[in-house]
């Protein structure tokens, strides 16, 4: 629902202030859990895996836990505690990992995955709600509440868009070359989208969090926001280069010929990822700044950009509609800058000159 964010980036915000907004994100979750539990047939059949039905249904609890336990991780997050969340993290993942591998050496197949989702999800919620940073209570406040979902909305629809962003590309694919051209491209792309996700973890929720705990002084957001695309340009940019300049290397290692075209998609998703990895804070000092609406307005850009360039442009192969599909995205890129200079204050000569120096 994007409550996460907002709760990590206001600047004053009193504990009953989160009271009505817990209530109504208990409520979707609780509806959430009795569609997989009551219509789990019906949810099998929509994502066309009726197989999965006793799957469904097993999986249920999962969205209550995991959106109480959101906001105890939002919270933990606003004060910086991430030693406390590392250790939650770090306990639910060895003891839901046992769990699952204990039951697929017993058998229990896809079942075992799923329980492990659902004892990660519990061992979650346990360890951060037995010592928790924010309990609700019977008081509350209407204070700032419209303001709170109102920064949440933009940040809910920014993310599905951004999802849409990212899933265009895929069903071109399928719809053009096929399942075989969909698993070349899916390959192709799996180091780019992990790397992309464990970066994000490890620097933009970090950030964010930093980044609006300054945001009333912008000389030291200014500061801050120069200090992090240096680094990601010292640490992340450096690997989606090796990644790409070894990209033929890494698929012949692990691939076989039926894979032929893996390495020039991987290549071109590098090179796109090692840009990215620096802009991805622009989204980042916008939100802290609570101009949410500017991700929605970027990642709608990038939307229109990836529909218009790869529908308006033939392809031959699937290397090609990768080609177009980085080229529709590196379009939007320079905007994201340009909305840093307007809202940031940050001159265009402090932003290339910290990327070089990086």
């Amino acid at each position: 629902m994007g409550l996460a964010p907002a709760i990590i980036q206001r600047s004053m915000l009193e504990d009953e202030q989160l009271t009505i907004p817990f209530i109504i994100a208990i409520f979707v979750a609780l509806a959430s859990s009795s569609i997989l539990y009551f219509y789990p047939y019906e949810v099998a059949k929509f994502i066309h895996a009726e197989r999965a039905e006793g799957l469904i249904k097993l999986i249920a609890l999962v969205p209550l836990l995991t959106v109480m336990t959101s906001f105890q991780i939002a919270m933990k997050k606003r004060i910086l505690d991430f030693k406390s969340l590392t250790k939650a993290t770090v306990t639910a993942t060895l003891i839901s990992g046992v769990t699952a591998f204990i039951l697929a050496i017993n058998d229990f197949g896809a079942k075992a995955l799923v329980w492990q989702v659902i004892v990660m999800a519990a061992v979650m919620f346990m360890v951060l709600w037995s010592q928790p940073t924010w309990k609700p209570s019977s008081a509350f406040s209407l204070s700032g509440l419209k303001s709170l979902f109102s920064f949440s909305s933009y940040i809910f629809f920014s993310r599905i868009i951004d999802f849409f962003a990212l899933r265009i590309l895929d069903l071109l694919v399928l719809s053009k070359f096929g399942v075989i051209g969909l698993g070349i491209y899916t390959v192709g792309s799996k180091i780019y989208l992990t790397l992309l996700e464990l970066l994000a973890s490890a620097f933009l929720e970090v950030s964010l969090s930093a980044m609006s705990k300054i945001s009333h002084n912008l000389d030291k957001l200014q500061e801050s926001y120069l200090r992090t695309i240096y680094t990601a340009a010292t640490v992340a940019f450096p690997l989606f280069i090796i990644i790409g300049t070894l990209s033929p290397e890494i698929s012949a290692v692990l691939f076989d010929s039926k894979w032929q075209g893996v390495d020039e998609i991987m290549l071109l998703l590098s090179a796109l990822g090692a840009i990215q990895v620096i802009q991805y804070f622009n989204g980042t000092v916008l939100a802290a700044m609570g101009e949410a609406k500017l991700l929605l307005l970027l990642n709608s850009l990038k939307v229109v950009s990836a529909a218009v360039i790869l529908t308006s442009f033939e392809s031959s192969s699937v290397t090609e509609l990768t080609y177009l599909f980085v080229l529709s995205q590196l379009l939007v890129i320079p905007i994201s800058f340009m909305l840093v200079i307007t809202y940031v204050g940050v001159t265009a000569r402090a932003i290339i000159g910290n990327i070089y120096q990086g």
